[in-house]
């Protein structure tokens, strides 16, 4: 069920944001080109809805930013023939004094002992960082003293740093729109928003998110679809804030395998099915509980995104390709 009609979904997409200019009486779509597969994909989307004159586009770097990220957006922006605006935040956050916590440092060790202290803190209390993150968020981090010490001496500063740079970006992002008499739109999709992996009232969590109700893997099938460049399509999903770090590894599974087992959830299959589908128990335990523990961060207002379906389906059932 995963599989969907590429085209039927890029037709419903280019529809609603052609739709947006006219409804709203604005002059553009402004938003923020990460040098990511979502906002690739949707930026191709805007630009075939309303052409490339129509469409400003945003980098907002910052000290911690991927090495590649701007080249990869700017690929993007040339393949698309638009002007892409960059921007260099990294003063206002050192201002803000993001940089300033002593985790922050581990952004200067390299990639391979970033990934080390993460499967390190996995092993001793048995869930990614990122699951304790979202738990602190809900109050239910547990009684471990150890744990509460990591994640409130630690844990806390990165995640506000992250926080804070996100915020910022979106602020950043809708005074520009302001100028230009835009409308802004975000990149977020389905499964991001159900394993939590956004900043609440960040950059990812724009109140119109046109491709939201698809999973990743189907990100993945429109950008397969619309030809973008083969670096942009081929790239691991990274957060950006972490050099080294790919949001797989902080989520603690692949983007595939979460779709696969949340699809399973979602149409009610009953759990010994699931697992008789070769999924293991806790993969199935890992991503029930990185859902719900998330829920919170869902609650804000989001316009609902052109590809919906009834209660249960995130995307239109006559999108579906039969399995």
């Amino acid at each position: 069920m995963l599989e969907i009609d590429a085209a039927k979904a890029v037709e419903a997409i280019e529809q609603y944001v052609s739709d947006l200019l006219d409804e709203r009486n604005k002059n553009c779509i402004v938003m923020g080109l990460s040098g990511g597969i979502d906002s690739a994909v949707l930026i191709t989307l805007a630009v075939r809805a309303v052409g490339a004159k129509r469409v400003k586009a945003f980098f907002l770097k910052d000290r911690d930013s991927e090495n590649d990220s701007e080249i990869k957006a700017r690929v993007m922006a040339d393949w698309l023939g638009i002007e892409l605006q960059v921007q260099d935040i990294s003063s206002k956050m050192k201002s803000k004094g993001v940089y300033d916590p002593f985790i922050m440092r581990v952004s200067k060790l390299s990639g391979v002992m970033k990934r080390f202290l993460l499967a390190l803190y996995s092993f001793i209390f048995r869930e990614t960082v990122h699951l304790s993150t979202i738990k602190g968020g809900c109050g239910q981090l547990g009684r471990n003293p150890l744990k509460k010490l990591i994640y409130y001496f630690f844990i806390v500063p990165l995640v506000q740093s992250f926080n804070t740079r996100h915020i910022y970006r979106r602020t950043l992002i809708e005074k520009e729109a302001d100028k230009l008499n835009g409308v802004v739109i975000g990149a977020a999709n389905y499964t991001e928003a159900q394993a939590g992996w956004f900043v609440k009232e960040g950059i990812d969590d724009m109140p119109i998110q046109p491709m939201a109700g698809l999973f990743k893997t189907q990100i993945w099938q429109l950008a397969e679809y619309l030809g973008l460049p083969l670096n942009i399509r081929q790239q691991l999903p990274s957060p950006d804030m972490v050099q080294g770090v790919t949001s797989e590894i902080s989520i603690g599974i692949a983007y595939r395998r979460f779709d696969i087992i949340f699809d399973y959830i979602e149409r009610g299959i009953m759990e010994s099915e699931i697992i008789a589908k070769g999924v293991s128990e806790e993969e199935l335990d890992h991503v029930r509980d990185i859902q719900r523990f998330s829920a919170w961060m869902r609650e804000s207002p989001h316009e609902p995104p052109p590809i919906t379906g009834k209660v249960g389906s995130p995307y239109r059932t006559d999108l579906c390709i039969p399995e």
